[in-house]
């Protein structure tokens, strides 16, 4: 029998077995450490994808549990929903905002007039948001700033307004 046979018993097995073991090793090494972290990557990511497909055709709100306060404001009649965005005007049913995808939310019942240019924010919103207010004070401005350069002014754009 020649010598170079891989026989179980023959120099040649003996020598190749440890070495193909080894490199059997290596390659279970390199997949546990770059394959795994792949397909656990690849799984968050088609998680989060799944979860913005389903969001997007609407199988899934964020207003999934009715509260009282939801009840109370169907009941009430007209409610104002509005983009938390403020993108869009106020609309009368719930959904999401066409611009930016927001879940439109229920408007707060104002107390009193305002000039729609003013932002109301209920006490408990503003301790939840850590809102302080302060009092107004009418104090003069006093600042001198220095600087280089030359100062001109641009006559151009005055304009006399005469009556008829």
């Amino acid at each position: 029998m020649p010598a170079h046979t891989n026989m179980p018993g023959s120099r040649h097995a003996a020598a190749a077995s440890p070495a193909a073991g080894r490199h059997r090793e290596a390659i279970g090494w390199w997949l546990k450490l770059v394959l795994q972290p792949l397909l656990l990557l690849l799984f968050i990511s088609m998680a989060f994808a799944g979860l913005g497909v389903v969001q997007r055709f609407g199988w899934l709100s964020s207003n999934t549990a009715g509260t009282a306060a939801d009840e109370h404001t169907e009941h009430a009649g007209a409610a104002s929903y509005i983009c938390p965005m403020m993108c869009t005007p106020p609309s009368s049913k719930p959904g999401r905002c066409p611009v930016c995808g927001m879940e439109l939310v229920p408007a707060a019942k104002q107390a009193g007039s305002t000039d729609g240019r003013s932002v109301v924010i209920d006490a408990a919103a503003r301790r939840v948001a850590g809102i302080e207010t302060v009092d107004v004070r009418s104090t003069a401005a006093r600042r001198t700033i220095e600087g280089i350069g030359r100062l001109d002014y641009d006559e151009g754009g005055r304009k006399t307004l005469a009556d008829p």
